[in-house]
């Protein structure tokens, strides 16, 4: 059975976490450092869409720590143009800038390193879409995404997290948290710019695994990433559940594919009955 599906899943990954792109990364600064902020935001398609200034003007953002630096949706390529790879393994063109304000909330990111394409096409689904906020704005503060209540607290400090179950990452700015199936480990991208709670390379380990125990269905996928958008044939279920640590998550949406730069997923609605702490600080993940 052929079922037709159109969903975004954006993200853009630098080919390498080379030194240029750290620098870009740390350049400008947050201001005022000490404040916390708290806003809320919308979601489109499980996405956490936030309202931004960017430079005066507003504009709504999809929050994106896959993409390491932070994206502005532009019709023309500004700037100097290189290369990266996007969330399929494609490579794409895109044009570089420094942008001079990114507000959100109370907090004022000012002088960010930013990448731009165009991804006009994403305001079918994000009304009046700037672009993505990705590494070069999300390292310089902690995050507090409570998804259930469609709020983020926003701080340069340490934001009161008792109670959290702890996440270990090796690289909190290219994040791979240790999942567990079936009493087995499995090393897992955490990528908030995606669309879909679990998704699993068909061809890996866990994807051959979970084709013989649970019943997918095929159907067409619209995919926008960096290097286009494109439509191609995807499976799609419903998997019981996955572990990180002493959380346990259930009946995740999945979807197995046959082309991705990772070979397992995790998206935001992985966390959509939780609250997900960003910090930067600690160079860690917190849930709850």
């Amino acid at each position: 059975m052929q079922k037709k599906s159109i969903f975004i899943f954006v993200t853009l990954i630098a080919c390498l976490l080379n030194s240029c792109v750290k620098y870009k990364q740390k350049k400008g600064l947050i201001s005022p450092e000490s404040k916390e902020t708290s806003i809320n935001f919308t979601i489109s398609k499980t996405l956490v869409i936030l309202p931004i200034k960017v430079d005066g003007e507003d504009k709504n953002f999809i929050l994106d720590n896959g993409d390491n630096m932070t994206t502005i949706s532009r019709k023309v390529l500004k700037g100097r143009v290189t290369k990266v790879g996007s969330a399929t393994g494609e490579k794409a063109k895109v044009g570089n800038e420094v942008v001079g304000s990114i507000k959100i909330g109370d907090s004022e990111f000012k002088n960010i390193c930013a990448q731009n394409l165009d991804l006009s096409v994403i305001e079918n689904d994000v009304p009046n879409f700037g672009g993505l906020i990705g590494q070069a704005v999300l390292s310089k503060a902690n995050w507090l995404i409570d998804y259930p209540k469609k709020n983020i607290k926003i701080s340069t400090k340490a934001i009161n997290t008792d109670g959290f179950e702890t996440i270990s990452v090796k690289n909190v700015r290219d994040p791979f948290v240790e999942i567990q199936y079936e009493g087995i480990s499995y090393k897992a991208f955490v990528d908030l710019g995606s669309t879909t709670a679990f998704s699993v390379l068909e061809s890996s380990k866990l994807g051959q695994i979970l084709a013989k125990k649970y019943a997918f269905v095929s159907e067409s996928k619209t995919t926008t990433t960096a290097s286009g958008t494109g439509t191609s044939t995807v499976q799609r279920g419903t998997i019981s559940h996955i572990k990180i640590g002493n959380l346990k998550f259930d009946n995740l949406n999945t979807v197995m594919g046959k082309k991705s730069s990772h070979d397992i997923r995790i998206g935001m609605e992985f966390f959509k009955d939780k609250m997900l702490y960003l910090d930067y600080s600690n160079k860690n993940f917190k849930c709850k």
